[in-house]
């Protein structure tokens, strides 16, 4: 016995009749009392290594999430750290598209084939999810009457869903999920599964608001380009400037030994060259 919590039991015989007395059953206590405190003891050391090795992982892959510019690698990258943090056989990654539909973008292993599927807000787990902004932690999925609209056929049996949730406002669900009866997601696994679900969140919308900026400037480039060629044009009048300088002297042509062109350009446009020659 541990506290109030009963451990198990340890049981003694004897072949001689009477063999135990008051002082044999103090004893033997006394001996259960030890090894429940031992066993105790190595079940929190177990759990506390458990939690300080998921504890790392999440600093890792929040630092990692950092370093992911593109999109589409992005998601890719958060299932597999999912995997890692959680120890999941499988991840999936679900992204709102319009304001009541969800659409399954990235998932690994069993749920790789459901890539493309859609769910309306409220429907299934991660619909239920991402319209409460509730974590849902299920042991067995078949008791949950939506489940074949999240997994289909998919041999999942226990599953984590958390809602990536940014300045308040639900930006998708990470799905974690177990394929073997024993396997389930623990208390621990759910807090962790919320604070990597925010990071990955906020590196979506940080990639996402990259990616804006990049097609912004790309576009005011062309824009540029297109301005600036246009007004030569226009200060040309479809005339061509030329600068010649004839060499006085000889009358006998010379051939340039060595010669240098460099382009002019103004805002990314060739609007002319400089030629030297010796």
């Amino acid at each position: 016995i541990v506290g109030d919590r009963v451990l198990g039991a340890l049981d003694v015989q004897s072949t001689q009749i009477a063999a135990f007395d008051e002082t044999s059953t103090a004893v033997l206590q006394n001996m259960a009392d030890q090894i429940a405190v031992a066993l105790n003891n190595a079940a929190q050391y177990r759990l506390e290594q458990g939690r300080a090795r998921q504890t790392t992982n999440l600093l890792e892959a929040t630092v990692e999430l950092t370093s992911q510019s593109d999109v589409s690698s992005l998601y890719a990258r958060i299932i597999e750290l999912t995997e890692t943090l959680l120890s999941a056989d499988c991840a999936a990654l679900w992204r709102p598209v319009g304001e009541s539909e969800l659409e399954l973008q990235c998932a690994s292993g069993a749920m790789q084939a459901m890539v493309g599927q859609r769910l309306a807000a409220g429907e299934g787990v991660a619909g239920r999810v991402y319209a409460t902004g509730l974590a849902l932690r299920l042991d067995d999925i078949r008791a949950w009457k939506d489940a074949s609209l999240d997994f289909g056929d998919a041999p999942v049996r226990s599953t984590l869903a958390t809602p990536m949730i940014w300045q308040g406002q639900p930006g998708g669900v990470l799905v974690a999920a177990h394929t073997l009866l024993d396997k389930t997601f623990t208390i621990d696994d759910g807090n962790a599964a919320q604070l990597f679900a925010a990071q990955a969140a906020s590196a979506i919308a940080n990639a996402q608001l990259l990616e804006r900026m990049q097609q912004t400037l790309v576009e005011l480039g062309q824009a540029n380009r297109r301005l600036t060629c246009e007004v030569w044009q226009k200060r040309l009048r479809g005339s061509e400037i030329v600068y010649q300088h004839q060499r006085i002297g000889s009358s006998e042509s010379i051939q340039p030994a060595l010669s240098m062109t460099v382009p002019i350009e103004l805002r990314g446009e060739s609007i002319g060259q400089v030629l030297v020659e010796d």
